[in-house]
C-alpha cells in the first residue's frame, strides 16, 4: 500500500509495454465502469449531482462516454486518440461506444496514451478548483502529485489487452 506522500512504485505489464500502476488501474476503472466519473459518484452516493468538474458545461453528465468524446476540457487529447482509434479500426468516434472501444484490442495503446495525457478517472479537489489550480488531484481518495508517475517496480497483470477483469 502507498501512503500519502510516497510514490508508487508499482508497475503493469501486459499491455504490450509497461505502464504506471495509476494509469493501469484507470484504464480497468474505466473499462468496467467503476471510474471516477460524476456519473459513478452520484450513483454510489459519494457526490450529489454528475456535472462534469473539467469542463462544467450546465447540463453535461460526466460519463465515459463524454469524458471520451465530447468533454472540451480534452478536445486536443480526444483528437489524438480517435485519429490513432481510426488509423487502427477504419472506425470514427461516431460508430463506437466506449465499452466498445475498451472492448476492441486495437484500441488499447491509443486509450492508454489518452489517459496518460489526461486526467480522465481522476478527480479534482474542490480546494482546488476554487484557487484556480488543477496540478493536485484525487485518485482513490488519495492525493496524486501528477509528477509521481516514476515507477521502479513490476506487477505481472495476465490478459491485460483484451477481455475482462
Amino acid at each position: 500500500m502507498v501512503r500519502r506522500g510516497q510514490r508508487d512504485t508499482r508497475r503493469l505489464t501486459g499491455f504490450g509495454r509497461t505502464l504506471p500502476m495509476k494509469s493501469g488501474s484507470r484504464y480497468y476503472q474505466l473499462k468496467t465502469g467503476h471510474a471516477l466519473t460524476g456519473r459513478y459518484l452520484k450513483w454510489i452516493g459519494s457526490r450529489e449531482d454528475d456535472t462534469c468538474w473539467w469542463c462544467r458545461r450546465p447540463g453535461s453528465t460526466q460519463t465515459r462516454e463524454h469524458l471520451f468524446k465530447t468533454c472540451t476540457a480534452w478536445r486536443r487529447q480526444q483528437k489524438v486518440l480517435w485519429k490513432e482509434v481510426r488509423l487502427q479500426t477504419r472506425r470514427g468516434r461516431d460508430r463506437f461506444r466506449i465499452a466498445d472501444l475498451f472492448a476492441d484490442e486495437r484500441c488499447t495503446e491509443a486509450i492508454l496514451t489518452f489517459l496518460e495525457t489526461t486526467d480522465v478517472g481522476r478527480r479534482a479537489r474542490e480546494e482546488d478548483w476554487e484557487n484556480g489550480s488543477e496540478s493536485s488531484l484525487e485518485e482513490d481518495g488519495d492525493v496524486v502529485d501528477m509528477g509521481d508517475e516514476e515507477e521502479l517496480t513490476e506487477v505481472e497483470v495476465e490478459g491485460a489487452g483484451g477481455g475482462g477483469v
